[in-house]
């Protein structure tokens, strides 16, 4: 009987590991829309170091997530930080040429 609840338990531990892992896995693959909506709020707000970082941190989980490179270059013009403004228009560039108003920003 104790080896049989010496079994369970080892069952039980790694099916809580394995759900963790899930739920973690989960959240992260929201996590880049969360900070990406958080960084569109921060811009609305004139927020802008806040919007910064948390374009950042959408950008370290997605690197691919246009959407906050351009929030992240509107932020760095905003703040005049103008190099840093103008390589991550470039990077919407490279990503998605077509993307709205990249253009438009670029040519300021």
């Amino acid at each position: 009987m104790r080896r049989f609840c010496g079994l369970n338990a080892s069952i039980l531990a790694v099916a809580v590991l394995l759900a963790a892992g899930t739920a973690r896995a989960q959240k992260q693959a929201l996590t880049s829309q969360d900070f990406l909506k958080q960084g569109n709020e921060y811009v609305k707000a004139e927020k802008w170091q806040q919007a910064i970082e948390a374009y950042r941190k959408a950008i370290e989980i997605r690197p691919d997530l246009v959407e906050a490179h351009y929030g992240l270059a509107t932020a760095y013009g905003a703040t005049q930080r103008i190099a840093e403004s103008i390589a991550e228009f470039r990077e919407v560039l490279r990503l998605k040429p077509e993307f709205p108003g990249v253009h438009e920003a670029l040519g300021k």
